[in-house]
């Protein structure tokens, strides 16, 4: 049985796709381009925030 995440869910493990985004209403006009850029700045950004997150975690139990 496949498990349903909402977009919103933080057990999500599928990426963003476009059709999701278009579900939106703010997205609803915004062309697949705009969209397909949209889902790689936040795959980026969420990249970052959790590489930033994990060498903090690390740095702190080397520091113990």
């Amino acid at each position: 049985m496949q498990k349903i995440c909402k977009l919103d869910s933080p057990d999500r493990t599928d990426d963003l796709t476009i059709d999701e985004v278009k579900s939106l209403p703010t997205f609803r006009e915004w062309d697949d381009q705009r969209i397909a850029n949209l889902i790689k700045a936040i795959k980026t950004l969420s990249g970052i925030m959790y590489h930033s997150w994990a060498g903090r975690k690390k740095l702190a139990r080397n520091l113990q």
